[in-house]
């Protein structure tokens, strides 16, 4: 799946930096007023704002930002980027190094040299063709819905969503498609309301109808034969014989007599109560193992605090029974469990200062029933802050206290949730450097930018990758809420859930005097433990005869071939597999999809959740392109660029997604074109892949691939398991994020208007701006914004704007109401997260990270959209 080895052909896009002599500075946000330098991150302010860098700065020999420039037209560029220049990323010499930029700072040739005549390079063009200007640019206009499929009977969209609704029917046709073809599932995503599914049971004793050959699960699309005594397979033709107790006679249309009251037999989703055939064990209770640092970070950060109080908070709604269990561990410079046995006075406190041969100090009530232990686990959390606290304040928070012993903790909870298998939800606020998988401080800030940088986006060992493995077998499910006041190896901790079917949760310099940060971990805590789930959980995705999972992405363990274990499954867990054909032609005339969750509800019933889709095959790559669903395409190809850059390196990744945007508009031009059947954007791109570019251009912007040395390697690991992990909502929007005026919403009687595009010619300085980039909100407030809105804003003067505070805006005041129904949209689209809001002053400090979201402007590394957009479109017509 990783990018194409060996040095590009001089055909591949050249869309590379800027180049020089042509305004490298960043665009100005408003009028003339310059963006401030300094590093990404959230915006600065004080302590109630969100946080900036790690404390102490990047350690010796890291890049060093200077101080912003200052006087009129003054611009930056960070300090330790390279001069931009106009060279191709695809096209180097043979040599493996760009080609020298000609004098005057105009494009070089790809390949270091004047190119001969024909060969197709860009240099090779006389003639600019194909260039749109910028107010014909194709935008998004918010949340595209998925196109309609060619049959009913299909899967619900946001269960299972395909990035096209048509497969080429050839291997030749589906690489001159030049896009993967893609499935993402979410397999348990909220259904919309007053919708839900059925449950179909057939008895303890009696098996699901399942395919003999491919164990293909009875659909829809099965259809029935020799008056219903076979039915046979739409996946592979296979004819099955009915079971006797299965058994409908059919009518003189051909479909069963019992049809309506068959719900797998109508619907695309379906559930079925699973038989004793689908167990290896009896059904496990829910089970929650809280492993809590309990180090002199966590209380000086108030983490522990904050998680104690989130704990009792959420205890009433875990999800589950009266057969619920819970237990905890805690660490520091060693590991304590505590013994909950019901009827005890108090907790029992066993602590294993060993941390080289970490065992269980006690064979019972570690892990206790909820109900019956509900005292006991009451007065511990009462007790716990302050128990570690006290220690904190003996210690002066030197940062030897810091330090804690993450991997041997693991190791011991690990041998308490092993038997149920179940939830771990780890909180680490130290340095996890003690003991066992102890992790180092390997930030080196030279390496950001370069070609090294991708070692730190690897894990430094293997060793939490095999206990995650070892997890998954188990049944365990790791979820990493990271709170680190400096920098933790983000990278190797992401090695936890993601091979145990868990999610990470990344606050960076966590605070509890910070609202936000408090209302987000609490957010976060609550659905974590509060969504129905899926214990015990399995998953697997099969295709028609003829076609094949190549690739797998997400959260998982590779149980075998093709079946994923996942531990747990819940509504914000989501799956992309990528499609291939094993056979050069299909001569069937659809292909079917199926995806089977195999689960334990948390009430201990085994299930299994079957979603089908009916896929039509096609010959004509004009069919193809004109079903592509672009939302669930960028998606995958976010998830797909995420496993290429942990790979290859994040060079070759962003080359791969330029050129996955070149070479299928090439295809469908030169399809179109010769068909004359659509619409032109430009005269160059058709209609049906028109926001194609931008997407894709979003893609390279975004915090997992973003070039330059802002982004830092914590916030890059963090962005890859949220990517991994995330929606395709989410995703979307942290590709082009959403902008509107609320001045515009205030005239618009508070209906959310259009749209505003994402780049600072937009920004009006009399206007205040809203941006949702699917993981935070920010209000921006130009510097000439009048004395009414001063006034609702609750303000004196825009300086003081305190960023990261509550809603400025005074109660019931025009903007007020304007902002809430911008903000009800925003939380409408990711329901999954809460989204801290930031405040932004036109010409402040925190300008520089807003800049980010303006993905259609250019950037010290990459194209402004009109560029990038003219540069595919010349590309595209070279072939003409």
């Amino acid at each position: 799946s990783g990018p194409p080895s060996g040095p590009p052909s001089a055909a591949q896009p050249n869309m590379g930096a800027p180049p020089a002599g042509r305004g490298m500075a960043p665009a100005p946000m408003g009028r003339g007023v310059p963006m401030m330098a300094g590093r990404g991150g959230p915006p600065t302010g004080p302590p109630s704002g969100p946080p900036t860098g790690p404390p102490s700065g990047p350690p010796a020999g890291g890049p060093t930002m200077r101080p912003p420039p200052s006087g009129p037209g003054a611009t930056s560029t960070p300090l330790s980027a390279p001069k931009p220049r106009m060279i191709n990323p695809m096209e180097v010499s043979r040599r493996g190094r760009p080609g020298p930029a000609p004098a005057g700072g105009g494009a070089p040739s790809p390949t270091g040299s004047a190119p001969a005549a024909g060969a197709g390079s860009m240099a090779a063009q006389s003639a600019p063709v194909g260039v749109l200007e910028e107010g014909k640019l194709p935008r998004p206009t918010g949340m595209a819905k998925p196109a309609e499929y060619a049959y009913d009977k299909q899967a619900w969209p946001g269960l299972m969503r395909c990035t096209a609704k048509a497969i080429p029917n050839s291997s030749a046709l589906m690489d001159k498609m030049a896009l993967p073809m893609g499935v993402v599932v979410r397999p348990m995503a909220p259904l919309p309301e007053g919708e839900g599914i059925h449950v179909v049971s057939y008895g303890n004793d009696s098996l699901i109808p399942r395919c003999k050959k491919c164990r293909t699960y009875i659909n829809p699309f099965a259809s029935f034969g020799e008056g219903g005594r076979v039915w046979v397979c739409p996946a592979c033709n296979f004819i099955n014989e009915v079971a006797p107790e299965y058994f409908s006679a059919l009518d003189s249309n051909g479909r069963r007599k019992d049809i309506d009251s068959r719900p797998e037999l109508r619907l695309g989703q379906v559930e079925f109560v699973a038989s004793q055939d689908y167990m290896t064990r009896p059904p496990q209770p829910p089970s929650y193992l809280f492993v809590i640092d309990v180090s002199a970070a966590s209380v000086t950060s108030g983490m522990l605090n904050t998680v104690t109080e989130n704990i009792v908070e959420t205890l009433d709604s875990l999800d589950g029974d009266t057969r619920t269990q819970v237990g905890f561990v805690v660490f520091d410079t060693a590991v304590t469990f505590f013994n909950l046995r019901a009827g005890s006075s108090q907790p029992q406190a066993l602590v294993v200062s060993d941390i080289n041969d970490i065992f269980l100090p006690s064979p019972t009530d570690l892990l206790v029933n909820l109900e019956e232990s509900r005292d006991v686990v009451d007065m511990l959390l009462e007790r716990l802050p302050s128990m570690y606290e006290q220690r904190a304040n003996a210690t002066g928070g030197r940062s030897s206290f810091h330090d804690t012993c993450l991997g041997p903790a693991l190791q011991g909870a690990f041998k308490v949730l092993s038997p149920t298998g179940g939830k771990m939800l780890v909180f680490q606020a130290g340095s996890p450097s003690l003991g066992q998988m102890g992790l180092k401080d390997r930030y080196d800030g030279a390496l950001l930018g370069g070609e090294k940088e991708v070692s730190l986006l690897r894990p430094a060992h293997q060793f939490y990758k095999n206990f995650s493995v070892e997890c998954a077998k188990a049944y365990i499910n790791i979820d990493m809420f990271v709170c680190s006041s400096k920098y933790v190896d983000v990278a190797t901790l992401n090695s936890l859930p993601k091979f145990s079917g868990g999610r990470l949760y990344y606050y960076p310099h966590f605070s509890s005097q910070r609202e936000d940060d408090v209302k987000r971990l609490s957010t976060d805590m609550e659905r974590c433990l509060t969504l129905p789930t899926g214990w015990e959980a399995v998953f697997r995705l099969r295709a028609s005869r003829g076609v094949k999972v190549c690739h797998f992405h997400g959260h998982f363990y590779l149980r075998n071939v093709d079946l994923l274990g996942i531990a747990t499954s819940d509504a914000d867990k989501t799956y992309g597999f990528q499609l291939q054909l094993e056979e050069n032609v299909l001569t069937s005339q659809s292909v079917l999809l199926q995806a089977a969750l195999l689960y334990t509800t948390s009430e201990g019933e085994r299930r299994i959740r079957v979603l089908t889709q009916m896929i039509p095959v096609t010959s004509q790559l004009d069919d193809v392109y004109n079903s592509v669903d672009l939302d669930a395409l960028s998606h995958f190809m976010l998830k797909k660029s995420v496993e290429q850059t942990l790979g290859a390196g994040l060079k070759p990744a962003r080359d791969y997604v330029k050129e996955r945007t070149v070479l299928p508009l090439r295809s469908a031009f030169a399809t179109f074109r010769a068909k004359a059947e659509t619409e032109f954007v430009g005269g160059v791109i058709p209609k049906p892949l028109e926001l194609l570019p931008i997407y894709m251009l979003g893609v390279c912007k975004n915090v997992v691939l973003r070039g330059g040395n802002e982004t830092l390697p914590e916030e890059r690991c963090a962005e890859v398991s949220k990517v991994l992990t995330g929606c395709i909502e989410e995703t979307t929007l942290s590709i082009y994020p959403h902008m509107h005026s609320l001045i515009a919403t205030v005239k618009n009687n508070n209906v959310v208007p259009e749209m505003v595009k994402l780049s600072a010619e937009a920004l009006e300085p009399s206007g205040v701006y809203i941006v949702c980039d699917g993981s935070s909100i920010y209000v921006w407030f130009g510097r000439d914004v009048n004395e009414n809105i001063m006034r609702d804003a609750g303000l004196s003067t825009l300086e003081s704007l305190d960023t990261g505070s509550e809603v400025p805006f005074t109660n019931a005041s025009p903007l007020q109401k304007a902002f809430e129904s911008v903000v009800a949209h925003y939380r409408s689209l990711v329901p999954s997260r809460w989204l801290p809001t930031y405040y932004v002053r036109q010409g402040s400090q925190a300008e520089h990270t807003f800049r980010h979201l303006l993905v259609e402007d250019r950037t010290s590394t990459d194209m402004a959209y009109l560029e990038f957009f003219n540069a595919v479109a010349k590309q595209v017509k070279m072939v003409r």
